[in-house]
Parts: structure tokens; C-alpha cells; sequence
């Protein structure tokens, strides 16, 4: 027993020394020597990562459905960014991590889910502290003394607009850590506070409004579950998502809602840009409606804006990739709805369904293929294997 246990503490060791190029901060690159040894970094990561998971695929003969929904997708986003007007570049350097990380995590969680949630959740809550002292304290001298550099380009986490991806799992994994560990929760709530500051000074407004929304999701989603099935509630959920992004791409909802959006929260130029993004991705879904454009080809399309993806969820998945596309990724939500609710443990569901909103929130005005989103989800689905929710049981 004492072997198995330090064999499974050296694997976790390794595992997190896997995952850390992939946490690349996004200060990083804008500095062309940093950008290049974590390039390095992750391709021998990812050499590491899959030679391990085929290994152990092997003597399992146990194919793993939602890492094996997720490398699907991303071979068919190769396929159509290769034969359409994608960037094969964008692609590897983002499609990569993504496979990379979802394998790393099944066999991590698999392995030791408690170093999981315990080295992930310090490692992110690090970034989130140091990001807090770029905006806060970095940027203003910067400011002060008319350097160069954006404002910006000097966050250790990036455009303000991508601090969310970063957050949304730190809080999910370190809320979970602190239920297991209780001597954590004063931590937790000190850094949801910090994050909630974070983003007022920066008025991130989508984030902002998400993140102030979480304790009320948590707790509805609590008196939820004490009322329905969590499956109702699931059904529930996502026939509103569906109904509300139907309203927006067929009846053009959001222009009626622009001038309130603007009023409230004075992102009418942004707003905008994301309408008309969308616009172009719908007139041209139907020239590749079965494996899509490919990666960043709606840069081709538009040579008013500089942008990756169409800035909505949905319209990337079909966009990029296609109905095929969306049908492994409605099928993978499906597999972990299904897996989340057959735990009893009310709070993991309720702290699980409220993320899985909040993303959906998100989804609105951004794209979610991205590697966090994925590794949320894949780590979800996995610390749900124990229908009696051992992963919140309580330790002092």
C-alpha cells in the first residue's frame, strides 16, 4: 500500500511538470524567446503525454469516450482548415494543447484526482495573483511613465478578455479542494474576491457579469436539484441556450438589445463587432456545412477586423467545423450531463452545473475551443466516476 501510494505521488509529479508548458501566461507571447522555449516545451510535453496514454490505452483496451469525442473534433478541424481557407499554424498551436491536456488529465485524475484538484488549483490561483499585481500595480507605473508598451501587452494573463478562461477553472477546482479540505475555504474566498476586483477595475463586463453570478447559480442550482431531477433541469437548461441563441442568429435579437447592452455596460463598439462577425459566419456556414471552414478562416472572410473565430460557440463549432463538429460536441456534453448527474452529492452537482452555465453564458460572445474549457470539462466528467461524490467528502 505504501509503494502504490509514493508510485501514485511521483506519477502526479510528473504529470504536473507535464502540464505546465501548456499554461503558458499569455504575456509570454509578446517576448519572442519566452514564445519559443514554451513552444519547445510542449512539443516534448505532448510527445511525453501521448507515447504515456497510448501506452496505457494499450493495456487497458479501454478507449476512453471523452478524450476520444475531443480528438475527433480536432481531426476534423484539421481536415477542413487543410482543404479550405484555414491557418494550419493557428490550428497546431491550438488544437495541440487541447488533445494534449485532456490526456493528461484523464490520466492524472485517474491516477490521483486530490493532486489534481490541489497542484492545478494552486498553479492557476498563482497566475490569478500575479495577474492581479500586473493590473493593479504593473500597468499604472507603465502608464505613469509613457512607456510603449500597451496596456495590455503587460498583463500576466493577457487581453482582459481572456483572464475568464484562467478563472472560471481555478474557482471550480479550488471550490471543490476546499470542500474536501476546509482548512482552504478562507483561501477561496479571499481569491474569489480578488478575481470579482480584478475584473471591476478592468470592467471585463461578460466575465464580470459571470463570475458575480456564480454564488447564485450554485445556490439556485441547489434548490434546484431539492425540487427536479437534475436531468429535467439539464433538459431545461439547454432548450433555453438553444432558444436564446436561435433568437439571436434567426431573428437578430441582439440589435433590439444593443442600445440597453450600451447603456448598461458601455461596450457598444465591442458589441457591434461581435454582431457583425456573426453575421458573416452565418452567410457562409452553408459552403462547408458538414466539416466547416477550418481554423481562423474567417480571417479570410472580412478584412475589417483581425480576429480568430466568430466570437459566439456555437457559430465557431459550425463555422470551423461544421454540423459534424457539433454533434460530437453536443454528444460530449451529453456523456458528462450524464455522468454529473448520477452523483448524490448535491453540492459537486450544483458547483458543476453553475460552471457548465457559466460557460454556456460565455459561449454567447466567445468561443470555448479552447484548452481550460476542455480540460474542465474531461476533468468533470472523470472526478464524477463516484456516484457517492468522494471527491467533496470532507477532510480536516
Amino acid at each position: 500500500m505504501r509503494i502504490d501510494f509514493f508510485e501514485s505521488l511521483n506519477k502526479s509529479k510528473l504529470y504536473f511538470v507535464l502540464i505546465i508548458p501548456f499554461f503558458q501566461p499569455l504575456i509570454f507571447n509578446s517576448y519572442t524567446v519566452f514564445d519559443t522555449l514554451f513552444l519547445i516545451l510542449k512539443i516534448v510535453s505532448s510527445l511525453i503525454i501521448v507515447s504515456i496514454y497510448v501506452t496505457d490505452l494499450i493495456h487497458a483496451k479501454d478507449i476512453k469516450k471523452p478524450v476520444f469525442l475531443v480528438f475527433l473534433l480536432q481531426i476534423i478541424l484539421f481536415l477542413s482548415t487543410l482543404f479550405n481557407n484555414g491557418s494550419i499554424s493557428r490550428y497546431f498551436s491550438q488544437c495541440v494543447p487541447i488533445v494534449s491536456v485532456c490526456m493528461l488529465t484523464e490520466l492524472w485524475i485517474c491516477n490521483d484526482k486530490y493532486t489534481f484538484l490541489e497542484y492545478v488549483s494552486k498553479l492557476l490561483g498563482l497566475f490569478i495573483l500575479i495577474n492581479f499585481l500586473t493590473v493593479f500595480f504593473v500597468n499604472p507605473i507603465l502608464q505613469i511613465n509613457n512607456t510603449h508598451l500597451s496596456m495590455d501587452s503587460v498583463f500576466f494573463l493577457g487581453e482582459d478578455n481572456r483572464f475568464i478562461f484562467v478563472m472560471l477553472p481555478f474557482i471550480y477546482y479550488s471550490f471543490l479542494y476546499s470542500e474536501k479540505y476546509s482548512r482552504y475555504r478562507k483561501i477561496f474566498y479571499l481569491m474569489y474576491i480578488l478575481i470579482f476586483v480584478t475584473l471591476l477595475y478592468r470592467w471585463s463586463v461578460a466575465a464580470l457579469v459571470i463570475v458575480a453570478a456564480l454564488p447564485l447559480l450554485y445556490y439556485m442550482n441547489q434548490l434546484a436539484l431539492r425540487v427536479i431531477s437534475v436531468r429535467l433541469e439539464y433538459y431545461v437548461i439547454n432548450i433555453l441556450y438553444l432558444v436564446l441563441s436561435l433568437s439571436f442568429f434567426l431573428f437578430k435579437l441582439q440589435y433590439s438589445l444593443l442600445p440597453f447592452f450600451n447603456i448598461v455596460f458601455q461596450k457598444m463598439q465591442t458589441l457591434e463587432s461581435r454582431f457583425m462577425l456573426w453575421d458573416i459566419a452565418l452567410n457562409h456556414i452553408s459552403n462547408h456545412p458538414f466539416i466547416g471552414e477550418g481554423v481562423q478562416s474567417i480571417q479570410s472572410l472580412t478584412s475589417i477586423f483581425l480576429v480568430a473565430h466568430p466570437h459566439n460557440t456555437i457559430l465557431t463549432i459550425l463555422f470551423e467545423s461544421g454540423f459534424l463538429g457539433l454533434i460530437l460536441i453536443v454528444f460530449l456534453f451529453y456523456l458528462i450531463e450524464k455522468k454529473v448527474s448520477a452523483v448524490k452529492n448535491i453540492k459537486f452537482k450544483s458547483a458543476s452545473m453553475a460552471i457548465l452555465i457559466s460557460f454556456l453564458l460565455l459561449s454567447i460572445f466567445d468561443s470555448l475551443n479552447h484548452m481550460y474549457f476542455y480540460m474542465l470539462l474531461i476533468s468533470m466528467f472523470y472526478f464524477s466516476m463516484s456516484k457517492q461524490g468522494h471527491i467533496m467528502k470532507e477532510k480536516k
